[in-house]
């Protein structure tokens, strides 16, 4: 049967009827273009399930023509605001539900992620902040300065409501891939500015070469494989420690600096080592053949991290006052499925799911490792199981390089396509916060017809109008340290 834009809602509900454990993971619009006689419909939807007990992903697909509205399924799943309001945005499509223009705040004449948009000539995409009697807050924590602002209506010093807004720094990453090659939109998630720092980029980097090298069918040397292993793990271990050492710091734990900044350049030099050309992931395979010298700094480096994590424990973990900083919150298993949560946020809550063991690729199911898991929800839950997550990837990373394959790490020249893989794919790996997916569809040309990044961030950040709710700014501030929101990320 075919799923319209009024039956959505219903067969939406059927799904969440026969799997209670789905969770809303994202939702993708793709603008099929001009349309021709044979194919009347001009978008099509898919929403993208997971179903956390059964480890199936299930999907509900739609077509719809232009000015159709479509049944809003937020009422299934808080999270949905989240993604329709983000596509009602970036394509114009109506729903049942209002919504306001997010990202753009309407400052673009055409939706900027439809086909007959173009850049530079339909207006600037940076959104506005409204008037009115609100109390403008922005975050302190360093990959949110700039990037987002919280619209308070405070009642007294506690907040009454939250309505976040973001887009400051929207990059049109998306709208880019469709016009550079799969090469250089590789790259360009390899720059630090665009998403993230220089290492914790190659979550994402590594995450889209991972997808273009399943579209095309293409597998990569096991040593390859390995060496991703180390990068995705290293990315782990300097993402969860650089946020909770600015959480330190932030709270006053100043004795950190010095020790701090010193693990933090051993790591950078590790990755500045590895690279070739500002180029660390190259497509099937990797960039460069390591060697002795680079494996011993590597695990130097790892020493450091552990140094650091001890550090951070001795003047942390069991302190109540430490413990009366972070624990501003509760979160309850229904309410982070509710909000499609991912990765250690999820965790925090007690629900044991981690895309390396449900899923696992690389050589993950080789290695021994443990998933670390919370009991209440709290913010003393997401710090023990982020502290124990690092280090959990200093043994994963330990192992790899014990048992390096042998070969070579490229499977030959620099990957480079002029008529490129057709078809479809939803590529994802356990990013440091939550599941990074790219969904992409090719035909036949060098660059992707729609990429779409999944950014765990995104729902999450939609979720703290509740959360927030009857806390001071101060204990606002912590939480964005206890969830380490990347700005960048959710602005891709």
């Amino acid at each position: 049967m075919d799923i319209t834009p009024v039956t959505i809602f219903q067969e939406a509900k059927k799904l969440k009827g026969q799997i209670p454990s789905i969770l809303l993971l994202d939702i993708v619009c793709v603008d099929l273009g001009p349309p021709p006689p044979e194919r009347p419909r001009h978008f099509r939807l898919i929403y993208r399930f997971l179903d956390m007990n059964g480890h199936t992903r299930p999907n509900l697909l739609l077509n719809l023509r232009e000015g159709e509205t479509v049944t809003s399924i937020a009422t299934l799943w808080d999270n949905g605001t989240a993604h329709e309001m983000e596509i009602h945005d970036l394509f114009g499509i109506p729903f049942t539900k209002n919504y306001p223009r997010y990202f753009t705040q309407g400052l673009t004449d055409i939706p900027p992620m439809r086909k007959d948009f173009v850049p530079h000539k339909h207006g600037d995409t940076l959104p506005q902040e409204e008037e009115g009697d609100v109390y403008r807050w922005y975050p302190r924590f360093p990959e949110d300065k700039g990037a987002m602002l919280f619209e308070l209506d405070m009642e007294g010093e506690r907040i009454r409501k939250a309505n976040v807004i973001s887009g400051y720094f929207h990059k049109g990453l998306e709208k880019r891939a469709e016009e550079l090659s799969y090469p250089a939109t590789v790259s360009l998630l390899e720059n630090p500015w665009t998403i993230s720092g220089s290492v914790a980029s190659l979550t994402y980097s590594l995450g889209l070469a991972r997808a273009i090298e399943e579209l095309a069918g293409m597998e990569i040397p096991d040593r390859a494989s390995a060496l991703r292993m180390v990068l995705l793990e290293y990315a782990r271990i300097y993402t969860h420690l650089y946020a909770l050492g600015h959480m330190m710091i932030h709270m006053g734990l100043s004795s950190l600096n010095r020790a701090f900044f010193q693990w933090q350049k051993a790591m950078e030099d590790v990755i500045s080592a590895y690279k070739r050309n500002e180029k660390s992931v190259a497509l099937v395979g990797g960039a460069l053949e390591v060697d002795l010298n680079w494996v011993n700094q590597c695990t130097d480096t790892l020493g450091k991290a552990r140094h650091f994590l001890r550090l951070i424990e001795s003047v942390a973990t069991g302190n109540d006052d430490w413990i009366s900083r972070v624990d501003h919150f509760h979160m309850s298993p229904s309410f982070a499925l509710a909000w499609g949560y991912t990765g250690p946020a999820l965790r925090a809550t007690g629900i044991s799911y981690d895309l390396r063991k449900r899923f696992p690729y690389y050589f993950y199911r080789d290695v021994d490792f443990d998933v670390p898991l919370g009991i209440h929800g709290t913010g003393y839950d997401c710090y023990l199981v982020r502290m124990e997550e690092v280090r959990q990837s200093l043994e994963i990373v330990s192992q790899v390089l014990d048992n390096l394959p042998e070969g070579r790490a490229h499977g030959g020249g620099d990957f480079s396509l002029t008529e490129g893989p057709e078809g479809e794919v939803y590529s994802f790996l356990e990013g440091p916060i939550g599941e990074v997916g790219f969904y992409i569809m090719g035909r036949g040309q060098g660059q992707a017809y729609r990429l779409k990044m999944r950014s765990p961030c995104y729902p999450i950040l939609f979720s703290f109008d509740i959360l927030l709710r009857g806390k001071t700014l101060e204990e606002a501030d912590d939480m964005l340290y206890s969830f380490h929101l990347n700005g960048r990320e959710i602005d891709r």
